[in-house]
């Protein structure tokens, strides 16, 4: 099943044959075959653009959880706890929580992450509004500065510069932003751009490989948002979130 615009439901993995060569030639030839597999994918991310606050929260939840761990593990986890209300109060279910959470790493620092995240934004005396928070980005002159603003909002939640990027590509804003983790790193290798392999150590080094991507997708004419759902699922055979 597919995340709606209101309810959390587990995400179904689109199953790609993984290119035999990730060459400039073989990269496009990959998308032509599994494009609509991507603009799918794109759509579901772009009717969160309308979802409700709790919906929201849970796709914040997911992110928070995903640093180190299987997205698809994570996306269970979630599900799982959604359909269990934990997240509608995970403060006074904290073991209950702390339980679904094991499978992840550092679940610990995860699980307090999420009540603050939910004491913050989610529960009956929130100081904020996530909806409102995403509504800021028209008042910025680029994805990359609301990205970054966005993160001093999203502090002390775990969110690095991936986990602010993923979170607004799985809303609905994925323009001007990339994704960039191994699998991205690895295929900017692969496509012998000799600066793709190293660490993300900084938030300079996650710019620089940004970058990068950025540039190749403009070489490429392969817009920067279907480049990660590419890359990803070249390297494991499913397109995923």
């Amino acid at each position: 099943m597919k995340s709606t615009a209101h309810e959390y439901t587990l995400t179904t993995p689109i199953q790609v044959s993984r290119p035999q060569r990730l060459d400039l030639e073989g990269l496009k030839s990959f998308r032509k075959k599994n494009l609509r597999g991507v603009e799918k994918r794109l759509g579901e991310f772009t009717a969160i653009l309308s979802g409700s606050e709790t919906r929201i929260f849970y796709e914040l939840c997911y992110c928070i959880l995903t640093p180190q761990s299987s997205g698809r593990v994570c996306d269970g986890i979630v599900a799982d706890l959604v359909k269990k209300g934990v997240l509608r109060d995970p403060e006074s279910r904290r073991s209950e929580l702390e339980e679904g959470l094991k499978k992840t790493r550092f679940w610990r620092n995860k699980s307090r992450y999420i009540i603050r995240a939910w004491e913050r934004f989610a529960s009956p005396q929130r100081e904020q509004s996530l909806n409102g928070l995403l509504e800021m980005e028209r008042d910025f002159t680029t994805p990359a500065d609301f990205r970054s603003w966005l993160r001093g909002e999203l502090r002390g939640l775990g969110i690095g510069m991936k986990e602010a990027s993923h979170f607004l590509r799985n809303t609905g804003r994925y323009r001007g932003i990339a994704i960039v983790d191994r699998h991205v790193m690895g295929c900017l290798a692969e496509l012998d751009l000799t600066s793709g392999q190293g660490n993300l150590n900084s938030e300079k080094d996650y710019l620089k490989r940004e970058e990068e991507m950025m540039d190749f997708s403009d070489s490429a004419e392969i817009p920067v948002e279907e480049l990660d759902l590419l890359f990803w699922s070249a390297r494991t055979g499913y397109i995923f979130k």
